[in-house]
Order: structure tokens, then C-alpha cells, then sequence
């Protein structure tokens, strides 16, 4: 005897309608790799990213997109002691930007921008990163130089 193809996700469906189990539940056991965690904890993370660096009244400003676990640009360059501002505009999902050693943050839910202020007192080159879990380990990195 032969099951039509949509015998089994046909079943499936109606077994998790069934037992209660929400889409979450089951998530969550169907994570990406790199994406560490619980959907509970990602939920967290999308939802209080915590404090933005606030932007800088009047200084010039570079909009970054983020989109498909990718920073656009993915390098920029700028002299030392240049007050600038970041914008990150998310397409697809909560993104973030953070660079460690000047203390930025900032973060864009899908379809937002937010923007921050930086000022690099050394030269040097920096590794700006977007820390939602998995992202990082993804590839989602981005290259300051600062002269």
C-alpha cells in the first residue's frame, strides 16, 4: 500500500496540533547551526538589545545595511578623532552593530535604522560585528580602518 506525498506533513501537522505544541517548541529543536541557544533566549536577544550609543548632533554620517548575515559596506575607513555616525538599516531581521574597543552599539529590528556616533582616538584596525547569536559565526563581520 502506497501514502499519497502529503500523508507525512499532513501527519506531522496534526500530531503537533494534537500534543499543544507551538511552533517554538518545535523551532527550537530546528535552530541553524551557529545559532546557539533556545528560541526563548533569541526571542530575548531580538526584543532588548539593550542601549544604543546615541548619535552625534551634526556630524556626517554612513549608512550600513545589514541583510542576509552581511554588512553593506564591509569595510570603511576614517582619521583619527572624526566625530561620525553610523546608520544601520536591517532588511531582513534584527541585525546589530558593536565594536568592542570604543563601546558602540547599535541595533535595527527588520525594516529600522538607528544611528550612533563614533570617534576613533587610535589608529588601527577595527572589527565591528553583529552580535544577535550565530550572526558573528556566520560571517557577519565588518572592517573599520582608522588612520
Amino acid at each position: 500500500m502506497s501514502l499519497p506525498s502529503t500523508f507525512a506533513p499532513t501527519f506531522v501537522l496534526a500530531l503537533l496540533l494534537v500534543s499543544g505544541c507551538s511552533y517554538f517548541e518545535v523551532a527550537e529543536h530546528n535552530m541553524p547551526a551557529g545559532h546557539g541557544g533556545s528560541v526563548e533566549e533569541m526571542h530575548d536577544v531580538m526584543h532588548d538589545h539593550g542601549d544604543d550609543t546615541p548619535a552625534i548632533d551634526g556630524a556626517p554620517e554612513t549608512r550600513i545595511t545589514a541583510d542576509a548575515m552581511a554588512f553593506e559596506p564591509a569595510s570603511l575607513e576614517f582619521a583619527i578623532g572624526e566625530e561620525h555616525n553610523l546608520t544601520l538599516h536591517s532588511v531582513d531581521i534584527l541585525h546589530d552593530l558593536t565594536i568592542d574597543e570604543i563601546d558602540f552599539h547599535i541595533a535595527a529590528d527588520a525594516g529600522e535604522e538607528t544611528t550612533g556616533g563614533i570617534v576613533f582616538e587610535e589608529a588601527g584596525t577595527y572589527l565591528a560585528y553583529c552580535a544577535v547569536p550565530g550572526h558573528r559565526q556566520a560571517g557577519m563581520e565588518m572592517q573599520i580602518t582608522v588612520r
